[in-house]
């Protein structure tokens, strides 16, 4: 196997399997497409725990002269060299290569390569983020929650959420607004991309935004994109959200959060302090 499955030229594929490993024990790797090598020999690293890690070669670059090269968004196939520095051999050698030395891909039997797909900057349809679930499901403010789902990962990618209020039905001469529609609070707020998920830090519902709003229940969006792209975090090709407003109740688009009330639980122990200082008082003039 291999990971990340997905990613830029540039980063590091970590490849797992059954080779063999020693101080002389050496390997390269070999990068396929449409079943030809555009990078071959390409020196790789056997890491401490006997993985073989793999550096990504550029796109639209052959170093095998008319070979074609891969694309943004073409899937490519890893296969490596592992041989001994002193044996007669090495990296050229059809038995010390996962694949023989054979090409094509197609048909290959199961061992001899392994796949990677470039990441493609822009964001389409296809690649638009999609939200599954959030942990926790409530909390308060400042805290930090776990958006989990399915979107572009990798060093280039980036990620900010999106926090919306359900606002109160009202009536007005040039409009009416009806239970169900929601309100932005706090946008393009940064966010961690971790291998759990995106991490998103809880705004405070207050002020206007708090009296507007029909509950303390939210929804939170992403924007997804990578760095160097022409669509960034305000395209709507990039957001789950599909740059309206979360009013529909399509799957994939928001999660559903509780903002707890801190100020009401705040209250609640101002008004047990004082109580409890009125029966110290009662308590002390008695005895």
């Amino acid at each position: 196997g291999s990971s990340p499955k997905y990613g830029n030229a540039g980063e590091t594929v970590t490849l797992k399997g059954n080779w063999r490993t020693g101080p002389k024990i050496k390997a390269v790797c070999h990068w396929v497409y449409d079943g030809a090598s555009y990078d071959a020999y390409n020196p790789a690293v056997i890491n401490s725990d006997g993985n073989i890690e793999c550096k990504v070669p550029p796109t639209n670059v052959s170093t095998v002269a008319s070979n074609p090269a891969p694309n943004l968004g073409d899937t490519v196939g890893i296969a490596v060299s592992v041989y001994h520095e002193d044996a007669t051999t090495k990296a050229t050698h059809g038995l010390c290569m996962s694949h023989y030395g054979n090409l094509p891909l197609e048909n290959k039997p199961q061992g001899q390569y392994t796949n990677f797909t470039y990441i493609s900057p822009e964001c389409t349809d296809s690649n638009r983020p999609v939200i599954t679930g959030i942990t926790p499901s409530s909390g308060t403010p400042g805290e930090s929650v776990t958006l989990e789902g399915n979107w572009r990962t990798g060093a280039d990618m980036n990620a900010v959420c999106h926090w919306w209020y359900e606002a109160l039905a009202v009536a007005h001469t040039t409009r009416q607004r009806r239970s169900g529609h929601f309100e932005s609070f706090s946008t393009y707020q940064p966010a961690t991309m971790t291998a759990d998920g995106i991490e998103c830090t809880v705004p405070a519902l207050e002020g206007d935004d708090a009296t507007a709003a029909a509950s303390n229940i939210v929804r939170v969006t992403v924007s997804v994109w990578a760095s160097g792209s022409t669509t960034t975090q305000t395209h709507s090709l990039c957001m789950s959200h599909f740059g309206t407003m979360p009013n529909d109740e399509t799957p994939g688009r928001y999660a559903s959060f509780t903002i707890d009330d801190e100020s009401a639980s705040d209250s609640g122990n101002q008004l047990t302090s004082a109580l409890w200082l009125i029966l110290g008082a009662v308590f002390m003039h008695f005895f």
